[in-house]
């Protein structure tokens, strides 16, 4: 796909869809095999929105998505494709020097196949099935089906060592062996219950400290960072948390919705795409719409575990039925993202993703 300096309509099913990019803070980050993304690096110079323009041919494109599926056979994933899906870019690169020949494995020696198993599934749904709480709950159950919760038990380890249940020395041999990747059960629950429900309980509430690190370990949010998290509606900054240490540098907490809101939140997110997607509209107004619902729902963060997999399969059926290929990478900083700039980067992992797919069928 060749970039545009222009934004207009091209004839029909042809959209020209331009974002300039956008620079906040240089900092050296550029990747010519993934799609351009904001990239915190660990105590650089600050953040990047690099959003490249793009121009999609949306009828070539569900064209050659169309073949695709034709050729492989509809709800047929491909392991040398789909596998990238499932692992966020940081992961993956961080997995490369631990298991370069699988680093899919960085999530556990059977997600891959659960993944893949919750792709056929997702897949397989009916069109006409509605996009719902219950049907992202199932969703949760296929992809996490077997997976151990290392942070509820973590969690759980944390609060014990508060209240005075264990000593600091058997909260830290503990947490080491979670951390080695036992599976410790130390709370005494069932995980096979966990997949497919969500956070109920305060323990599990969820709190953003920054991307950035200090030597001694503790997070910090640089200034973009914190603005971009005040401007997103669903997340709310302790205002009083926040402690300057340095010039555009934050220690604070960044709150995600409380565990008593996320029924709501979550239907409320999701009848507001039924409704934008009940009607023919353009193939951009689609994307637009599950980019949208995709970033509300991972602000929310409705899960103990596994939101990313679970919110993106949920994209990968609302595209999928309208014809449209998912994205190949997954968007790890998107509640960060302006809805342009989370549009965009889908737009250029969707076309990716056609052009990997073509290249493996082609070998």
């Amino acid at each position: 796909m060749r970039a545009s300096s222009r934004s207009r309509r091209d004839g029909p099913g042809r959209w020209l869809l331009v974002l300039g990019s956008v620079v906040l803070l240089a900092a050296p980050w550029a990747r010519a095999d993934e799609a351009s993304v904001l990239e915190f690096p660990h105590n650089g110079p600050g953040l990047v929105a690099m959003v490249a323009p793009i121009s999609v041919d949306f009828a070539e494109l569900g064209a050659r998505y169309a073949n695709i599926r034709r050729v492989v056979g509809p709800g047929v994933p491909l392991r040398a494709v789909d596998a990238r899906r499932l692992i966020s870019r940081r992961d993956w690169d961080a997995a490369l020097g631990r298991v370069p020949c699988e680093p899919w494995n960085g999530y556990g020696a059977d997600a891959l196949a659960t993944w893949m198993d919750a792709v056929r599934r997702v897949s397989s749904q009916p069109p006409t099935r509605p996009v719902s709480g219950a049907f992202l709950r199932e969703i949760h159950r296929w992809a996490m089906s077997g997976h151990y919760f290392k942070g509820y038990e973590r969690r759980r380890i944390q609060a014990a060592l508060g209240r005075g249940q264990i000593t600091r020395a058997e909260h830290d041999a503990l947490l080491a062996r979670v951390e080695r990747g036992e599976r410790v059960y130390f709370s005494g629950a069932d995980h096979a219950r966990l997949p497919g429900a969500f956070r109920s309980d305060p323990l599990d509430s969820f709190v953003h400290n920054g991307e950035s690190f200090l030597p001694d370990g503790r997070r910090y949010m640089i200034r973009d960072e914190l603005d971009r998290l005040r401007s997103n509606r669903l997340f709310s900054v302790d205002e009083t948390s926040l402690v300057e240490i340095r010039p555009g540098r934050f220690l604070g907490a960044v709150h995600y919705p409380a565990v008593h809101r996320i029924e709501e939140e979550v239907r409320n997110v999701l009848e507001r795409a039924e409704r934008a997607l009940q009607r023919p509209v353009p193939p951009a107004e689609v994307v637009r719409a599950v980019v949208e619902t995709g970033r509300d729902l991972m602000s929310i963060h409705p899960f103990i575990d596994g939101n990313g997999r679970t919110i993106r399969l949920l994209a990968d059926f609302m595209l999928n039925v309208r014809g449209l290929p998912p994205p190949l990478y997954p968007n790890e900083l998107d509640v960060m993202m302006t809805l342009d700039e989370a549009f965009h980067f889908t737009l250029r992992g969707m076309v990716d993703y056609v052009g990997r797919t073509e290249g493996v069928l082609l070998r």
